[in-house]
Order: structure tokens, then sequence, then C-alpha cells
């Protein structure tokens, strides 16, 4: 009779903390989902088309920028050799990320021909009016040391005005909680 009994409070033991352990996670998710019921994100509901062209080998320019509907924002290489490139946002965005400097603004405002940490592809995507789309902050406004010349640095300054006009903030999707179903929607038909 003692081992039973002892048997019997282990499975007790066990059942408890096992059922101690899931209200815990199960508590832990139940937060996380109430959290992100009321986060936002931020999108644009204007986009930017950006004309790109290598002036020398490895070197490139922004020659030209104009506001778009989002969903037909892209950016239009021109290669030396005559190549031309269409990069959607997500193209832009991996080629930034891979290599672009974004950790600090360019630090030379006084001198536009002066660009931060040189002219590649990445860096030029990402700091001009593109950048927004591809995440940097809108506080940073274009450097001029990217554009080709003053006048598209001008044009640059009129895009990213439509663009910051134009952000606004949504809801982030509702697909959350308990394997992925919002709270309160039932998967049964």
């Amino acid at each position: 009779m003692i081992r039973k009994s002892a048997f019997i409070k282990k499975v007790k033991d066990i059942t408890i903390g096992s059922t101690l352990t899931l209200v815990l996670l199960g508590s832990g998710n139940l937060l996380s989902s109430c959290q992100q019921q009321g986060a936002e994100r931020e999108i644009y509901t204007r986009g930017v088309q950006t004309h790109v062209t290598e002036v020398e080998e490895g070197v490139f320019k922004i020659t030209d920028e104009q506001v778009v509907a989002p969903e037909d924002s892209r950016a239009f290489v021109y290669y030396l050799d005559g190549r031309k490139d269409t990069l959607t946002i997500e193209q832009a965005r991996q080629i930034a990320t891979i290599q672009a400097d974004t950790t600090a603004a360019p630090l030379d405002n006084q001198n536009p021909q002066h660009h931060y940490r040189g002219g590649g592809l990445g860096n030029v995507l990402y700091w001009g009016a593109l950048g927004y789309m591809l995440g940097r902050s809108p506080g940073m406004a274009p450097h001029a040391g990217f554009y080709a010349n003053p006048t598209a640095h001008a044009r640059a300054q009129q895009t990213t005005s439509a663009l910051a006009a134009s952000r606004t903030t949504v809801p982030v999707n509702s697909r959350t909680g308990y394997f992925g179903r919002s709270a309160g929607r039932s998967s049964a038909s």
C-alpha cells in the first residue's frame, strides 16, 4: 500500500506541475496576444520611383525620383555598360541591407559632393527618398552627395515631403493568439 500511495503522489505532483507550467505558458501567450492586438505599424499611402545611374565603376548617383502609387515603387538602375535593372522594394531592401552603411547619417552636409562611405548602390538606395520605404528614419533627409546634381536633390526634397505626408499607421495583423487564430474567432464552420 505504501508503494501504491507513493506512486499516486508522484503522478499527482507531475500532474500539478504540468498544469502549472501550461497555465504560466498560456498566460504569457495571452499577455503577448493582448499587447499585439493594440500594436500599429507605419505604412506609406504613396510610393517613390528612383532612377540611379552609375557614374563611374561602382559609384552611383540618383538622377530622378518621382512620387507614385505604393505598389509602383521601384528603383531603376542604369549601369555604365548599358545594362538596366529594375528593382522591387524588397530587392532594393536586400541590397541596402547588405551594402549600405546605415549606422549614421551622412556627415558632411556642407560639401554636397562628399558622400559618406562611398556612393555604392546600397548607400544610394538607402540615403535617397527610397530609403524611407526601406526602413530609414523619416527624420533623416536625403543627402545631397548621393544625387547627380542640385536640381535632382531639390526634387528629392519635394518627393520626401510628399512621402512624409502619406505616412500613416494601421493596426498590426490580428492573426495572433492560440495557434495563430485571433481571439474570439472560431475555426469551426
